[in-house]
């Protein structure tokens, strides 16, 4: 992967602010990522490694507010084009990739078997869906 440029880096009142975030909003998502992360695939474990060694925690708020969005388009609108000024910064490779790293996270929180149903979860869902 190329060396990403130091124009994405976040000031530090951004950070704070994404970290409140996540904060007053981690139990409403719903999701566990340690879980999530064990489940991926051996290239998309590999991958999330390399970004997380190149933008560090960033990685991280990207999932949790993707994975809260409806979908990726909603999650760059939600960030102000955030997500965009990310990918520009990626090669056509590293976007695919990205790109697939994205869907294996989002297959992983809508399949839900018969045991892992769990109706408060349900609901929160259907809550912040409406």
């Amino acid at each position: 992967m190329d060396k990403l440029d130091d124009n994405y880096a976040l000031t530090d009142e951004e950070v704070l602010k994404y970290i409140d975030e996540v904060e007053q909003d981690y139990k409403d998502w719903n999701i566990n990522l340690d879980i999530l992360v064990s489940n991926l695939s051996d290239n998309n474990k590999i991958f999330l490694v390399e970004l997380s060694e190149l933008i560090g925690d960033k990685i991280l708020y990207m999932l949790y507010g993707y994975l809260n969005a409806d979908n990726l388009i909603e999650y760059d609108e939600d960030t102000a084009g955030g997500m965009s000024e990310f990918i520009e910064q990626l090669n056509n490779e590293d976007t695919l990739r990205l790109i697939e790293l994205f869907v294996d996270f989002k297959k992983q929180t809508v399949a839900l078997t018969k045991d892992e149903v769990d109706i408060e979860i349900i609901i929160k869902q259907l809550k912040r869906d409406v």
